[in-house]
């Protein structure tokens, strides 16, 4: 049985305590702000264009402790989302948060009518240097901001466009069990969200495909329901886009960051035309599992004979941290004491405990990495993917001011990518020949399902938002062939393109995202790109200014700066060509 949170042992839990030392310790934080309201900020509507500088170092200060009660909140939440407590919350500090933007909506616009001498001469002041990136950035939308008022009733329906999210979220975490399934014997068993993951990795396939059943099958009854919630949320985006004047709801999501479209529209086209190696790797595989045809369910297990590669926390930490060499001993030694002392890492999966991994945080508390570690590969990968993320958020906030450190999505799965193509390559020198042929399907898969898997998500995401603003509705059966065809598109005919798989989409956290999943893409070949600097170069100081940036400049600029030019299909094509290069090498 799956173990209750209050059985938990300490060392095993994330140090939230670091933040507030219990809940009461957070209403008192809360009670605070709350009653102090947002008088000190309002204090300055009307008043920009002299008081500049104090109107941003205090709507920041109140921003910075907002999201330290929201942080905790959804940590504690995501422990256990059965918890009413907890629950309750964390939807009181996003509720208040929510609050606090529309307060202050009038902020920007007031900022943006400001003349082009005092924003200049506000650049030129020292004393406001944590917030020129701030302004810089911002006078790049203004043609995309509106009135005062305008912008208020946008920040007022900002919390109830949520609601999708929210609810998928909750069916998906808390309120959907799945049916046990039977293996090859007969034995029933437990399928939850982690669970799944290991069962597609093990070689019984009466297990695989039951259990590919159990939870496809239950997102299936739930369908017209489901594409309703994703319709909505994808409204949120045309809302927001026609609102702003934007052209798509694609330009809305990338203009902020000075991103071009190009960027998004050209790794989909670099994928398409360099699509032989993938179609390739489902023959091979089809032919090693002895299949007439794929199902979705014979993805993950791996090619070759089963090898001794389960690895107990402690022992993935250690592989983790000699993979980091490369980076000096004081990087390592902070990966280390986070991922073990310091207690950066919830670890195990608990029963209401949020399925999947990630690293969140807030400035000047240490990174929180949610695991649900099983000893697998794939959990060590997962942990030192989701190390590198805190790695990165660590050296911002170490290297930069409050305003100038929250690093942008696109350049997010950069480094936890790198530390992952460094395990990888550590652990190619550790092994004998039959654990690297493993590595090599491991790495394989990887790939697979990190740029071409995404891609295609990226895809089928750029394409509903397409058939959203042309007027088309988005229905379960639409999504569904919509989701079919982009796989056969993708991976070829020896994959089967059954009912299951059509609905995969149903189950996808990310798609409730704006525009998210395209730079996991990008990331793995932005990080490929920088791990060939580092370690065949010598580029150390290249992603040390890297992590060290946060938000300081636009992410192109950041990983241009580190020697990576993502306007250029260079970096995808030399990771498929390394695709391509294992395929050879395993086959």
């Amino acid at each position: 049985m799956v173990t209750k949170r209050n059985e938990v042992q300490k060392e095993d839990r994330w140090d939230v305590e670091a933040l507030y030392s219990s809940l009461s310790d957070w209403e008192k934080e809360f009670q605070a702000i709350s009653k102090k309201g947002w008088d000190s900020v309002l204090k300055y509507k009307g008043k920009l264009e002299t008081n500049l500088g104090e109107a941003l170092k205090e709507r920041f200060a109140l921003e910075e402790v907002l999201e330290k009660l929201s942080v905790y909140g959804h940590l504690r939440y995501d422990e256990d989302l059965g918890n009413a407590e907890h629950k309750a919350a964390y939807e009181r500090a996003m509720s208040l948060y929510f609050d606090f933007s529309a307060v202050v909506s009038w902020f920007e616009p007031e900022l943006l009518q400001l003349s082009d001498e005092i924003i200049a001469k506000a650049l030129k002041d020292d004393s406001l240097a944590d917030f020129h990136f701030y302004l810089t950035s911002l006078m790049e939308v203004k043609p995309h901001t509106l009135s005062p008022k305008e912008e208020r009733i946008l920040a007022l329906t900002a919390e109830s466009m949520q609601t999708a999210q929210r609810t998928f979220s909750l069916l998906n975490n808390a309120d959907f069990k799945f049916t046990p399934a039977k293996d090859e014997k007969g034995v029933e068993h437990e399928v939850t969200h982690a669970r799944y993951s290991t069962i597609l990795h093990g070689h019984d396939r009466t297990l695989r495909l039951n259990a590919y059943e159990s939870l496809h099958g239950r997102f299936k009854e739930y369908g017209n329901t489901i594409a309703q919630l994703l319709a909505g949320h994808v409204n949120t985006h045309l809302c927001n886009s026609r609102a702003r004047g934007y052209k798509t709801a694609l330009d809305a999501a990338l203009f902020p960051k000075n991103i071009d479209t190009q960027v998004y529209n050209q790794l989909i086209k670099t994928v398409h035309e360099n699509i032989a190696p993938m179609h390739k790797y489902m023959a091979m595989r089809k032919e090693k599992l002895g299949l007439e045809k794929l199902s979705l369910c014979d993805m993950y297990v791996p090619l070759v004979d089963e090898v001794d590669l389960h690895f107990s926390y402690d022992e993935a930490v250690e592989l983790i941290i000699d993979s980091l060499s490369c980076l000096g001993s004081e990087y390592q030694k902070q990966a280390r004491d986070g991922l073990t002392t310091k207690r950066w890492v919830d670890r195990f999966e608990n029963e209401g405990k949020r399925s999947g991994a990630y690293s969140s945080g807030c400035y000047g508390f240490m990174p929180y990495i949610l695991m649900n570690y099983q000893g697998q590969i794939n959990d060590v990968m997962t942990l030192t993917h989701e190390a590198g993320h805190s790695m990165h958020t660590f050296y911002a906030q170490k290297n930069q001011p409050y305003p100038k450190s929250h690093y942008t999505i696109f350049v997010a799965e950069v480094a936890s990518t790198f530390h992952e193509k460094l395990l990888f390559h550590h652990m190619m020198e550790k092994l004998g020949e039959k654990e690297k042929r493993y590595l090599i399907n491991y790495r394989l898969d990887s790939i697979r399902a990190t740029l071409f898997r995404q891609t295609m998500f990226a895809e089928f995401e750029l394409k509903i938002h397409e058939m959203a603003e042309s007027g088309k509705p988005l229905t379960q059966e639409g999504l569904c062939e919509l989701f079919g065809e982009l796989n056969r598109t993708y991976y070829g005919p020896h994959l089967e393109i059954d009912e299951y798989l059509k609905s995969e989409w149903m189950r996808i956290p990310h798609f409730y995202s704006n525009f998210y999943v395209y730079q996991y893409a990008t990331g793995i070949s932005a990080a490929t790109a920088l791990v060939e600097r580092v370690t065949k170069e010598g580029a150390k100081e290249d992603y040390f200014r890297f992590i060290s940036s946060g938000g300081s400049d636009y992410p192109l600029n950041q990983l241009r700066d580190a020697g990576v030019d993502m306007t250029s299909p260079k970096p995808i094509e030399t990771l498929i060509n390394d695709f391509g290069d294992l395929l050879n090498d395993f086959s």
